[in-house]
């Protein structure tokens, strides 16, 4: 059976590990939002369906830009 124990310096490299993550996938998320801003924001055609891919747009930025907020307790 193997059992290993954890130093308080282990425990810190962890804690660190989950904080960069967690850092580094808001920054991807944060790219994309801007990225569909970009995209939802260029002038389009008149018509319905790039009234419908600008919705479209707008929402998947609204749904992204949510998952960029920090959970209320």
């Amino acid at each position: 059976m193997l059992t290993t124990q954890m130093t308080a310096a282990d425990a810190v490299w962890v804690l660190a590990v989950v904080v960069v993550s967690g850092a580094l996938v808001r920054l991807i998320l944060a790219v994309v939002a801007a990225h569909a801003a970009g995209k939802a924001l260029e002038p389009s055609a008149d018509s319905r369906a790039a009234d419908r891919l600008r919705a479209h747009r707008l929402a998947v930025l609204r749904a992204v830009l949510n998952g960029l907020r920090t959970p209320r307790r």
